[in-house]
């Protein structure tokens, strides 16, 4: 398990290879397994796949705000083979607070399962609700919560471990790899 954690990474390069059904039914099994506020369940998933659809749910999301452009796939080139959109069943008019923490919890299994499978990921917070609402066909007790990208990998980012006071900031190298730095334990964590 240490090394399918330590192994992921956002993957914004993907291999134009199709993502099976099986592998699909695999990532959403693993996201219906992981933790639920009062096992509410209250996710609701959409699976993209289909080239239409894809590209109206790739046109509609932003990626890798540091290393932009040069990290923003391109369509039919490097563009995700399969997004999942992440939603939640509205309390009322809104989603309950609790269930933004499960859609981290499922979102980060399918990520881990993602690396068992051969595939990459990467989590999207950063696209217009109301137009992705209107592609997905979102029902109206639903909101899309976020949006995560499924392919092969066409890009091995490497982790960087920093200090306390070192910048966050991923960066892309001469050669074109992408280092993401993540802190170390000491630089994180206060122990009592």
């Amino acid at each position: 398990m240490k090394d399918t954690v330590f192994a992921r990474r956002s993957i914004r390069r993907f291999k134009q290879i199709p993502v099976t059904k099986e592998q699909i039914q695999a990532l959403l099994d693993s996201a219906l397994v992981a933790p639920s506020a009062r096992n509410g369940q209250l996710l609701r998933y959409c699976v993209v796949s289909s080239p239409e659809k894809l590209k109206e749910v790739f046109n509609n999301t932003a990626w890798a705000g540091y290393v932009h452009p040069k990290r923003i796939p391109l369509r039919d080139v490097s563009s995700p083979m399969l997004f999942i959109v992440v939603s939640a069943v509205k309390n009322g008019k809104d989603v309950s607070p609790h269930t933004w923490a499960d859609a981290g919890a499922a979102i980060e299994n399918m990520l881990l399962t993602a690396v068992e499978l051969g595939l990459g990921g990467c989590w999207i917070g950063s696209f217009d609700r109301e137009i992705l609402e209107k592609t997905i066909a979102e029902p109206e007790n639903q909101r899309a919560l976020y949006v995560v990208a499924f392919g092969v990998p066409d890009e091995s980012p490497v982790l960087e471990r920093i200090g306390a006071d070192d910048s966050t900031k991923y960066y892309l190298d001469e050669q074109d790899v992408l280092h993401v730095p993540k802190y170390t334990p000491d630089a994180a964590a206060r122990y009592l």
